[in-house]
């Protein structure tokens, strides 16, 4: 329904006074005989203008009210629901019984699978989501909710509903249904989510791909890996007189001509399986993949392959803003030929660091290493656009050494600081505590790694606010806490405490991660947070009470947060990354 109302209407009165100069003169000067056509059209015109005067005045605007609301509800009927459409249906009928909708509203049903197809048209009469023709033998959220958002009114509110069990094995999962629902905002659709269980029932013999873990864009000859997260309800013992029974599953990977490129075996365990699969960057091109699993007690084919595409560029461009030579020369080592880098600071003769929207796009990641942004020039612009290009262009935002944004209230150093991932020191004025938990067995003699451990401990020391408290806790066959819970302005203590720690026998991490629990929890401090700085071999049981990934769980729930810092260890990396996932 449109409305025409006026910003100020007692401005309309205006018209009287002025239509009565207009026809006043007109009914006394002109007379019926001498009346002509052009004085009717100038008696009209001068009405007219009288009119448009007076609504200048007022302020007309126009407003459309939206009194309807349609629902669209998106329904999942693929074969990861087949047991639960009766399930769907009572969804769909609880929402169709009075006071669970706004007034005036309308309901219309959308199912989908691999495809969608309309169920019931907007103010149609519901009967089942059961018996649809679809291909229901995979699961495409994504585009289902995107043609859903093509049916609504002009003028209606609109609301999608959407009902699944949150499996979707056509593209990128979480990307994609972050942007169909960020696309849905955009035009003003309200998105609601009603869960149903799967499909994958107690007692099946039964594989499927769950979910799917890997870069969507990388460059040329940097290491990339698929991650397929795996589900089995099914945990064979292995019978070495009877082969089949061993639960092996065969996990493909398949170019975009359905070539077979890798392929990996795993003996899966009953629940989630996490298995990983190096990609090739050494082509510069798009990628398209198929990613299959294949087990011999599976009872079928639905859900077990995902399709997902990968863009690998020919070189990296990348600006360097520091002002040490050495900086750059880590840099060329890190990239090696495959980038270009521009470090306009250490030119001979100084370059300006560039700072507009436009300029900034052009590098695929931009390095900020030890560095006052306030020092460089255009520097509000500098960090607005830095800002910009890496929320809504992508680009990558990497920091090493000072960032010089402690304590500080000024508008720039906020905007880098709410960009940064993990947020150091006082940025709210409340005291903190952390945890340095870090990892002193005989593996991180490696590669220097224990050394890196501790500069890097250090490092995070010096980006802490001086009321802010800090522990350290290390961690090999024993856990020792090398000092409890101390101010870190008392620096010095605290980094003889760091360097004290020295490698021994065994790893523990879970016992690590245990000890910091019992120290940081019920302590009454605002945020408290434990960075783990470890390799990731870890040589306990995963039955053991002191398991890593659901301490870092259960210390995620009491609110204590877990990052990790991975010493370069590749035989650690799924754990660390599982520890990182859930704390």
């Amino acid at each position: 329904m449109t409305n025409i109302s006026f910003d100020n209407p007692y401005l309309l009165l205006v018209a009287i006074p002025l239509l009565a100069l207009v026809f006043i003169p007109y009914f006394i000067a002109i007379r019926k005989e001498n009346s002509s056509a052009s004085t009717i059209i100038s008696l009209i015109i001068h009405t007219v203008m009288v009119i448009a005067v007076a609504l200048a005045f007022a302020g007309p605007h126009e407003t459309t009210v939206k009194t309807q609301t349609e629902v669209i509800v998106v329904a999942d009927v693929s074969y990861s629901t087949d047991k639960e459409l009766d399930n769907v249906d009572a969804r769909i009928n609880d929402l169709m019984k009075a006071g669970n909708l706004p007034p005036n509203s309308k309901l219309g049903v959308v199912c989908f699978g691999k495809d969608y197809k309309i169920n019931t048209e907007i103010g149609g009469t519901f009967v089942t989501v059961k018996n649809m023709e679809l291909d229901t033998s995979e699961t495409d959220v994504s585009s289902a909710l995107e043609y859903a958002s093509t049916l609504f009114s002009q003028n209606a509110i609109k609301r999608i509903v959407l009902i699944t069990d949150g499996k979707q094995n056509v593209g990128d999962k979480e990307v994609g249904l972050i942007n169909s629902v960020k696309n849905m905002e955009a035009k003003d659709i309200l998105v609601d989510a009603i869960y149903v269980n799967s499909n994958l029932q107690n007692g099946e013999k039964e594989v499927q791909i769950t979910s799917i873990n890997y870069v969507s864009s990388t460059y040329l000859n940097v290491p990339s890996a698929l991650e397929v997260l795996i589900q089995s309800n099914t945990d064979y013992i292995y019978d070495q007189s009877n082969s089949k029974d061993r639960n092996d599953a065969y996990i493909h990977l398949y170019n975009k001509d359905g070539v077979k490129v890798k392929t990996v075996t795993r003996q899966l365990q009953k629940g989630f399986n996490l298995v990983s699969i190096d990609l090739d960057t050494s082509v510069a091109g798009v990628m398209d993949y198929t990613v299959t699993v294949e087990a011999s007690h599976d009872s079928s084919p639905h859900n077990n392959s995902y399709t997902f595409t990968q863009s690998v560029a020919g070189r990296q461009n990348i600006l360097l803003v520091s002002t040490q030579k050495s900086d750059l020369e880590k840099a060329q080592l890190l990239y090696g030929e495959s980038a270009d880098i521009y470090a306009p600071l250490l030119l001979k003769k100084k370059e300006p660091v560039p700072y507009s929207l436009e300029e900034l796009c052009k590098y695929d990641e931009i390095i900020l290493s030890d560095i006052d942004v306030k020092q460089i020039d255009n520097a509000t612009a500098f960090v607005s656009n830095l800002d910009i290009a890496v929320s809504k262009f992508g680009k990558s935002l990497i920091t090493a050494g000072n960032t010089y944004i402690q304590n500080q209230d000024d508008k720039v150093y906020k905007t880098l600081e709410d960009m940064l991932a993990i947020k150091y020191g006082n940025t709210d004025g409340e005291p903190k505590l952390y945890a340095l938990v870090i990892d002193g067995s005989r593996s991180m003699q490696d590669a220097y790694q224990l050394i890196m451990a501790k500069e890097t401990a250090i490092q995070l020391l010096n980006m802490m606010s001086p009321q802010d408290y800090v522990m350290i806790i290390s961690f090999a066959g024993d856990v020792s806490v090398v000092q409890r819970a101390t101010p870190a302005a008392y620096k010095d203590e605290l980094i003889q405490a760091i360097n004290s720690i020295q490698p021994t026998q065994g790893t523990v991490l879970g016992a690590g991660l245990r000890v910091a629990y019992d120290q940081m929890n019920g302590q009454p401090f605002y945020e408290k947070r434990v960075m783990l700085i470890s390799d990731g071999r870890s040589y306990a049981s995963v039955n053991e009470s002191d398991d890593a990934v659901s301490i870092a769980a259960a210390m995620y729930r009491a609110g204590i947060y877990t990052s990790v810092i991975n010493t370069n260890s590749a035989q650690g990396a799924d754990l660390l990354m599982k520890i990182q996932e859930v704390g």
